[in-house]
């Protein structure tokens, strides 16, 4: 085995009185600047919410008056987590157990008659594992209706090219 062992070290830091003073200077003006205009990166969830763009992959809602139970969406999930089911009396309709999606939306883009969409929410809280599973009326509600509502800032998120992201408030 070849080879030096080489001791590395931080060089020391000469600096005179005032280039001392004068960085301390720097770091109290920084200091003062962010306490009176501070820099968020982040926002008060759930106080304040995100309103993602259009097209987002959020919750798949069916319309049921558009199904027509071909049971397309079911076969070509790759998570499995849509099956089909059959109510009484009524055609087979889709189920989602949320427990299993993707979210890829191979499903909202395969069906024929364009009965399945994606809200623009994805963040509910589940207590447990049943209550992911999604049938019947339960999956023909839109999660942004119920969601979108009540006391909550809506912001939508921007880049920018100085700051990063920008939370542009909507309401």
């Amino acid at each position: 085995m070849g080879g030096k062992y080489v001791e590395k070290s931080v060089s020391t830091r000469n600096l005179s009185l005032l280039s001392k003073a004068r960085n301390h200077l720097k770091a109290i003006m920084l200091g003062a600047k962010l306490f009176i205009r501070p820099i968020r990166i982040t926002y008060r969830y759930p106080i304040v919410k995100e309103i993602p763009q259009e097209g987002y992959r959020g919750f798949i809602v069916l319309d049921d008056q558009k199904c027509i139970g071909c049971s397309l969406c079911a076969r070509i999930c790759p998570a499995s987590a849509m099956k089909m089911f059959q109510p009484q009396e009524k055609k087979l309709r889709p189920a989602i157990n949320y427990e299993r999606c993707v979210f890829c939306g191979y499903c909202v883009d395969i069906c024929p008659e364009n009965a399945l969409k994606h809200a623009r929410t994805h963040d509910v809280v589940f207590e447990s594992g049943e209550s992911m599973l999604y049938i019947g009326e339960k999956f023909t509600v839109d999660p942004d209706t119920q969601l979108l509502t009540g006391n909550v800032r809506m912001y939508r998120v921007k880049v920018d090219d100085k700051r990063g992201l920008i939370y542009e408030p909507i309401r």
